[in-house]
C-alpha cells in the first residue's frame, strides 16, 4: 500500500499582528513565556526557549511535560492555554507536548506531539483547535501503544520516532501493519536493543546513526512496508548465538532497494552467505561490518 507522507506539524491560524518589542525578540518571548510557564501546576517540566535570527525578530521552541495522572481532557485543557496565552514580545514558536502513558501491554511510556504555534490562538477558534490536539494527543499515544517494554516515542513535525527495550523489526512491523497509521508513519525511525540486550544511549530525539549498538529500522517516505519481513528473514539466517551485535534495516525515498547494515562480533564465527543469497532474492543491499 502506498502511504501519503503527510507531516506531523499543524498551523494554529491567527491573525499576525505587526510590532516592535524586544531588539532580541525571540530571547525576550523565551523568558517572558518561562515565567508563564513556572507558574503552571499542571506542568513537570516546562522549558522556552528562543532565537534572534534579525532584530526585532525570533522564534521560539516551548517544551513541556504534563504531570503524571492528567486526564485526556486535562491535556487538552493544558495545551489550549498554553497556546492561547500571550506574551509582550510574542513570536512564532513550535510546542512539543509529552506526557506520561504506557504501552498497549501495560509498559510505562513516555509520548509527544508537536504543535506548530504563529501566534496566540484565537478564542473563536477554540473548539476547532481543541479538537485538533485532541487528535494529535490521540495519534501520539496509538503509536507509543506499539511500544515493547520501556518506551519513548515522539510524533514531530516531519517525522515519527521512537525507542523501546524490544526488538525494532518487531515494532517496526506491528506499526506499519496499523492501517489506520498509514497517513502518519511514512518517515518513522524505531530504536531497541541490540541483538545480545545491549540498549542504546541517548533520547529519541539525538541522530540515529549507524555502528552503534542496537537494533534500528528507518522508514523516510518510501512508500509501504513490505521490505520489513525480508529484513527478518535475513537475519534469521545469521542466528548464532551472539553474532550479530547491531542492525540497521533503511529505506529510503533516495533509493531503489532497501538496505540492511549488520554489524558481527569478531569472536563468534558465522556462515554468511545464505543470508547474502537470500538478500540478492529480495533485492536487499546487505552489508557487514
Amino acid at each position: 500500500m502506498r502511504r501519503t507522507a503527510t507531516g506531523l506539524m499543524v498551523v494554529l491560524v491567527v491573525t499576525v499582528l505587526a510590532g516592535c518589542g524586544d531588539v532580541n525578540k525571540g530571547s525576550a518571548f523565551a523568558a517572558e513565556f518561562q515565567v508563564f510557564l513556572d507558574g503552571r501546576d499542571d506542568l513537570e517540566v516546562a522549558e522556552a526557549g528562543g532565537t534572534n535570527p534579525l532584530p526585532w525578530s525570533g522564534t521560539g521552541d516551548v517544551s513541556v511535560e504534563v504531570v503524571a495522572g492528567l486526564s485526556d481532557d486535562e491535556v487538552v485543557d493544558a495545551v489550549w492555554e498554553i497556546t492561547a496565552h500571550e506574551v509582550e514580545n510574542q513570536v512564532s514558536y513550535d510546542l512539543e507536548v509529552r506526557f506520561p502513558t504506557q504501552t498497549d501491554t501495560g509498559d510505562p511510556a513516555l509520548a509527544a506531539f508537536h504543535l506548530g504555534v504563529p501566534g496566540p490562538a484565537p478564542e473563536g477558534d477554540e473548539a476547532e483547535l481543541r479538537r485538533e490536539i485532541e487528535r494529535r494527543l490521540g495519534i501520539a499515544r496509538t503509536l507509543v501503544g506499539f511500544g515493547i517494554g520501556e518506551t519513548e516515542a515522539s510524533a514531530g513535525p516531519d517525522d515519527f520516532r521512537m525507542r523501546s527495550t524490544g526488538d525494532a523489526l518487531a515494532v517496526a512491523t506491528a506499526l506499519c501493519d496499523d492501517t489506520g497509521l498509514e497517513r502518519v508513519v511514512d518517515y518513522f525511525f524505531v530504536e531497541g536493543p541490540a541483538p545480545d540486550g545491549t540498549l542504546p544511549g541517548g533520547t529519541v530525539e539525538d541522530d540515529l546513526s549507524t555502528g552503534t549498538p542496537g537494533s534500528r529500522v528507518t522508514l523516510v517516505d518510501a512508500g509501504d512496508c513490505s521490505w520489513l519481513s525480508g529484513m527478518t528473514e535475513i537475519l534469521a539466517l545469521m542466528a548464532v548465538p551472539g553474532a550479530v551485535t547491531s542492525y540497521s534495516a533503511e529505506h529510503s525515498e533516495f533509493d531503489d532497494r532497501p538496505s540492511l547494515r549488520v554489524t558481527l562480533a569478531p569472536t563468534v564465527p558465522v556462515d554468511v552467505a545464505p543470508a547474502q543469497a537470500r538478500a540478492a532474492e529480495l533485492g536487499v543491499d546487505v552489508y557487514f561490518a
